[in-house]
């Protein structure tokens, strides 16, 4: 939160430039974030690759590295640790989710039950860095 060099909610590119980077690039099969990096051509500026998604906060918590995430990431992580969610001075394109089930005549109550609550949360539009 209190990074000493970035202080607006909107990162510029020059400001991008001009930092470390985190970049995570695993079997999540998020590539938003490497794309980002390659299209602002800052790969060069990775400091730190990981695997995983869960040691981002951690890392950003104790440094002065700035890492682009997933934006339910991003939320998820500023309510628990004290990092700051920005946005991109580029547009990306959103990540596809997609729910497979049984067909709706051969799934159990549980499944069921399971089945409506995914598709009613991941239909919530819950952005609230959108402009």
């Amino acid at each position: 939160r209190g990074h000493p060099r970035v202080q607006d909610d909107l990162v510029t590119v020059a400001q991008l430039r001009a930092e470390r980077h985190i970049l995570v690039d695993g079997p999540s099969g998020h590539v938003g974030p490497k794309l980002a990096l390659q299209t602002l051509d800052l790969l060069d500026h990775v400091a730190i690759q990981v695997a995983k998604f869960s040691v981002l906060p951690y890392l950003v918590e104790r440094s002065e590295l700035i890492a682009i995430v997933p934006e339910h990431l991003g939320r998820a992580c500023a309510a628990g640790h004290p990092v700051r969610l920005l946005r991109l001075p580029i547009g990306l394109e959103p990540i596809d989710v997609a729910l497979y089930a049984r067909p709706e005549g051969s799934r159990t109550p549980a499944q069921r039950w399971l089945t409506e609550f995914l598709v009613r949360i991941l239909a919530e539009d819950r952005s609230p860095v959108e402009s």
